[in-house]
């Protein structure tokens, strides 16, 4: 049986059979995704509107948050 990857992610590859495809797996990895992109590009949005202080206290500076936030959400 020969199996095809359909989405490469960090840690680890979601692969399916051709031979016993199912939409509703496929649904349910295509809505995780999306859930975890839009989560990516939530969180980044609050890191930039962070103050400083705020920033100091959970031991970022200003530069791991510019690199952060530069990042794109799939990333």
């Amino acid at each position: 049986m020969m199996r095809k990857s359909l989405l490469v992610s960090k840690p680890a590859a979601i692969y399916f059979d051709s031979s016993k495809w199912n939409v509703r797996q496929f649904a349910r990895t295509c809505l995780s995704l999306i859930h975890k992109w839009h989560q990516n590009a939530k969180t980044r949005k609050q890191l930039a509107n962070m103050p400083s202080y705020l920033l100091h206290d959970i031991g970022l500076t200003k530069s791991e948050v510019y690199h952060e936030i530069q990042k794109k959400f799939w990333q």
